[in-house]
């Protein structure tokens, strides 16, 4: 379970909604460390980018950042 994490946001309500991660579409930095991110009520679930997928991303924003 350590390429998930798992967020409370308590008493914030988040709604219901899936983000999957495109440096293409999201100049942030989210891209950049997730991959999806499914928030669920007061529960986000994040899942981590792989250290290569990480480091592609990086390469998609700073060309975008150019």
């Amino acid at each position: 379970m350590k390429d998930i994490q798992f967020v409370k946001w308590f008493p914030e309500w988040h709604g219901f909604h899936y983000i999957k991660s495109d440096p293409n579409k999201q100049p942030a930095a989210f891209h950049l460390i997730y991959k999806w991110s499914l928030h669920f009520g007061f529960w986000e679930i994040r899942k981590f980018q792989t250290k290569k997928e990480m480091a592609e991303s990086l390469e998609t924003y700073n060309q975008i950042k150019l």
